[in-house]
């Protein structure tokens, strides 16, 4: 007998909605175990896990899932915006070097906030050996379009002369 795939398996991201104080929310999570019955273990990001949880309840994480898609055919701004999911942890496993890549692939296209980012993780040695000299080119890179972000952390830059001859 042939079984039909349950609408969501194990490692599957998800989120389920519901109201918090008279505000409505949705809750990003991952799915730990997928029974037979149509049920569900998910743990979400908050740490909470929740079990027996029906199928009705939850819905696949449809936005992180179009960023991938919309990011692996090159579009900078959904690799930036992906990198900050994998940057922050947000509905997804916290991986500085996944965040990384995406930053670099953005960055490498001209993306002013993705060369801020990138330029942060070197600043900082994080998902990256800590490199001041390269993150200063690239909070230069960022600031000559225009980044305010980019441009504060250049100055500050200069001021303690950090990566600057």
């Amino acid at each position: 007998m042939l079984r039909a795939r349950a609408p969501f398996a194990v490692g599957d991201h998800v989120t389920a909605s519901g109201t918090t104080g008279g505000v409505k929310q949705t809750f990003p999570g991952e799915v730990i175990v997928a029974r037979d019955d149509g049920t569900y273990d998910v743990r979400f990001t908050d740490g909470e896990l929740r079990k027996q949880m029906k199928a009705s309840s939850l819905k696949p994480d449809l936005e992180l899932r179009l960023f991938r898609a919309v990011a692996d055919q090159g579009n900078a701004e959904a690799q930036c915006s992906l990198g900050v999911v994998y940057d922050n942890g947000t509905g997804v496993a916290k991986d500085e070097a996944r965040a990384v890549e995406l930053y670099r692939a953005a960055a490498d296209q001209g993306h002013a906030r993705a060369q801020f980012n990138l330029g942060d993780m070197y600043h900082h040695g994080a998902g990256v050996a800590k490199d001041v000299a390269r993150a200063v080119e690239l909070y230069r890179a960022a600031a000559d379009q225009g980044d305010a972000g980019a441009q504060y952390n250049l100055g500050v830059m200069y001021e303690y002369g950090r990566g600057v001859a």
